[in-house]
């Protein structure tokens, strides 16, 4: 395993499952590639504005702490020259309790978009769905837009009013700032208008999405009224997606109904805004220790563990021999690590850097519902959810997850009263937790020790078994037949049904010679979709 592999299973593997999710869950209503997208950038940049706003907070810290040291550095470059100004410069900063890398943290929100833009180039540069698919005027959402045909030369259009967007966007939040504040976003919005000029439209076209909402945040920072400002946007935005409801002919009512129903949700921020303001504050004050550190990603780790590894060691224990490629003779240990860097990097890292940013309260939030996922997770995982369904090596369910009525009501009161036990316990009697995560920690890890083990019993006597096979690959494989007693020779036709092959044979009469000897058995009828399935009605019959 590399460090690329492991950076990307840590940094872009959860983004980009997040991608997948929404974008697969707005598809299966909007029935459009193109419409995905737009509850794709907003669903995204929604989960990413308390994040982008701590950014801007920092940033605006660092800018008076600059301007607030600036008399000095600057009396101080005036002054000395040479390792006598180093020191001096120094000595004042470590007065100042500052440090020359805290000007890096101005910055953070540029450099937060890096992993963003590689997974979503990644995800949407690959998505099959949008091969050949046109959307509006884009003909193909895979290629470049080429909107503008002069000659033989094409004018990719999006890109540029994508950077058009960017330049304004990046002057309403650079307003006041210094030329070299400016001189940076502007240089970025170039350096994206280059990296995207060809690449697919439906790329180009998530990365527009993104620079608009971008542009409404910084309006909505700059109006006075912050709160009504949103609210209107909200709400506007809200009736476009009621009219797109309206206008959908094509959609189903059930669907109809639910963008519909989005549109009138998007206009509640703006009744928010208009209700008038309680002038006393009265909620409590809340700090975060060290101790509510732990309690976080401690639940973090636990989640991590239960999702990435324990799930994962426990489909694949239950089957080794199913999981392992004969041909390479690839280990599932290998995909086990892989899905637990990602759940590492889901909950721990990104959910990690979400907490640091966040204010107290929201802090206390992320903790609560962190263990909430977890207890909620472990309790459906040890006592329901299981013998439901037959699951494929594929990962799928062959039938559907069909849940009885009576099993589903009593989880659903299970969880209920879990969540509220430890709702109350975090609330009241935190320390509790404090206790049982370590114990809940070490009681994953040891059922994921024993799923580990039952796979690798099976796995090296496999791969040793394709090791030595694998020796002799140039020899195709013989079979030896008798000469004198009965050999028996069973064929089964894939995908093809038994009732056809006598007129097969009255079409080619040289297959009939050449199949002269064999047995037709007539009421052959397989009902599985797999051959471990299906193979035994193929052998017996109606009546095996």
């Amino acid at each position: 395993m590399t460090v690329l592999t492991i950076l990307y299973q840590l940094f872009l593997s959860p983004l980009i499952l997040l991608f997948e999710g929404v974008y697969f869950f707005a598809f299966s209503i909007l029935k459009s590639s193109g419409a995905a997208i737009f509850p794709l950038s907003l669903v995204v940049n929604l989960l990413l504005l308390p994040f982008y706003n701590r950014a801007d907070a920092i940033q605006v810290e660092e800018r008076e702490r600059e301007k607030k040291l600036s008399f000095g550095i600057d009396h101080i470059k005036k002054t000395f020259k040479g390792d006598e100004r180093y020191m001096m410069l120094q000595t004042y900063y470590r007065q100042n309790h500052y440090k020359p890398i805290y000007a890096l943290r101005s910055s953070l929100a540029l450099f937060l978009e890096i992993p963003f833009f590689i997974a979503a180039f990644h995800f949407l540069s690959n998505l099959a769905d949008l091969q050949n698919t046109p959307f509006g005027i884009l003909k193909n959402l895979a290629e470049p837009d080429a909107l503008i045909s002069l000659g033989g030369f094409s004018i990719n259009v999006l890109p540029i009013l994508m950077t058009l967007i960017n330049v304004v966007s990046s002057e309403i939040y650079t307003k006041g700032l210094k030329l070299k504040d400016k001189l940076t976003l502007h240089g970025m919005a170039l350096v994206f208008l280059v990296l995207l000029y060809n690449s697919p439209s439906g790329l180009v076209l998530y990365w527009t999405l993104n620079n608009i909402f971008s542009l409404l945040k910084n309006v909505v920072n700059g109006s006075k009224n912050k709160m009504r400002t949103a609210g209107i946007l909200f709400s506007m935005a809200g009736i476009g997606v009621i009219i797109f409801a309206i206008a959908g002919y094509h959609y189903k009512i059930s669907n109809k109904i639910l963008i519909a129903n989005v549109g009138l949700i998007m206009q509640i921020p703006l009744v928010i805004s208009m209700l008038p303001k309680n002038s006393k504050k009265d909620k409590k004050e809340i700090k975060i220790t060290q101790s509510d550190y732990a309690i976080f990603f401690s639940g973090a780790f636990l989640l991590s563990l239960f999702i990435g590894f324990l799930i994962p060691s426990g489909v694949i224990a239950s089957a080794p021999v199913d999981f392992i490629l004969i041909k390479s003779g690839f280990s599932p240990i290998w995909y086990i690590c892989l899905s637990c860097l990602t759940g590492l990097g889901a909950f721990v890292l990104w959910g990690g850097l979400f907490y640091y940013l966040s204010g107290d309260r929201t802090k206390r939030i992320f903790s609560l519902l962190i263990w909430l996922l977890s207890i909620i997770s472990i309790t459906d995982y040890m006592f329901f959810g299981k013998n439901y369904s037959f699951l494929s090596i594929d990962l799928q369910f062959e039938k559907g997850i069909i849940i009885p009525k009576d099993k589903m009501i009593l989880n659903l009161v299970t969880l209920i009263l879990i969540t509220a036990i430890t709702a109350l316990i975090f609330l009241k009697k935190n320390a509790i937790i404090k206790f049982i995560s370590p114990v809940l920690v070490i009681g994953v890890l040891v059922l994921c020790a024993v799923n580990v083990y039952k796979i690798q019993k099976v796995v090296p006597r496999i791969v040793k078994r394709v090791s030595s096979s694998s020796l002799n690959n140039q020899e195709r494989e013989s079979f030896t037949l008798s000469q004198t007693g009965e050999n028996v020779v069973v064929i089964m036709l894939d995908r093809s049904i038994s009732s056809y092959l006598p007129y097969l044979f009255n079409e080619r009469p040289e297959l009939e010679q050449q199949f002269a000897g064999f047995t037709w058995f007539p009421n052959t009828l397989s009902f599985g979709s797999r051959t471990l399935t299906g193979a035994p009605a193929l052998y017996g019959g109606y009546d095996y």
